[in-house]
């Protein structure tokens, strides 16, 4: 697993504010995180994770790129944001990192 392979997570999403926003796909840095309505390139945000049958992971990191509607940066992602995880504790990471793992290799992406 290369630490630039993202992978489709059936079920994973993240709370920010008091939205619950659904986790595009997950790669061992980060993630990337759809929504019409996302924060400011280069914002330090908390995030938590949650990921299908497990407990949610705190997660503190910066807002990398921003895939607006009206620019977009990939147009083959809906509009949201890429999200690298910068605090993050070991065993919540090693769960990130079990979870991808398990998923399909054919939900694999390359962005």
């Amino acid at each position: 697993m290369k630490g630039t392979d993202r992978y489709r997570i059936e079920g994973a999403s993240c709370m920010y504010g008091d939205r619950v926003l659904r986790v595009g796909n997950v790669s061992v840095g980060g993630f990337y995180v759809e929504t019409l309505e996302p924060p400011e390139r280069g914002a330090v945000i908390r995030l938590p994770l949650s990921l299908p049958q497990r407990p949610e992971l705190p997660i503190v990191g910066k807002v990398a790129w921003v895939n607006g509607r009206s620019h977009p940066r990939h147009s083959a992602l809906p509009p949201g944001f890429g999200f690298n995880m910068q605090r993050i504790a070991f065993n919540d990471k090693m769960t990130i990192l079990a979870c991808l793992r398990k998923a399909d290799p054919a939900s694999m992406r390359d962005r």
